[in-house]
């Protein structure tokens, strides 16, 4: 005898049903697994969907407000672990970056063109600090 996995059902209007249907042939997946892994995508990164749009410029600030918000309860949680583990994974990130910018520049980009692309990312950052500072 066959043993059915329990099952439940989530209605979609007839639009989205179709739009979950062509992303997930696009990527030659079944509607359920397209579905579920969209689900793991947000939860996992704790991302609002409704609010969630890649297209647009995102808003530096607000990201880093959002991220230390994180971290701080984190460890006010007393997950002091999890705290640490987020933030050295921040710093790997960041480390990995500069190394691959650095080799591109280098390679790609022409000493006198390097030197103006130097000054512009000092005064970016140096903008931002000035931003960062006021949060």
């Amino acid at each position: 005898m066959l043993i059915m996995p329990e099952r439940y059902v989530i209605s979609v209007s007839k639009t989205l049903h179709k739009k979950i249907g062509e992303e997930a042939d696009k990527l030659k997946m079944h509607r359920k697994d397209y579905v579920q892994s969209a689900l793991v995508f947000f939860t996992s990164r704790k991302i609002n969907p409704t609010t969630y749009n890649p297209g647009k410029e995102f808003d530096l600030i607000q990201l880093v407000k959002q991220s230390t918000e994180q971290i701080l309860n984190k460890k006010e949680s007393g997950n002091r672990a999890s705290s640490d583990q987020f933030i050295e994974e921040i710093i790997r990130g960041r480390l990995l970056q500069e190394v691959q910018l650095n080799i591109l520049i280098e390679k790609l980009i022409e000493p006198e063109l390097r030197e103006k692309l130097h000054k512009d990312v000092i005064d970016y950052v140096e903008n931002n600090m000035r931003n960062i500072k006021d949060l």
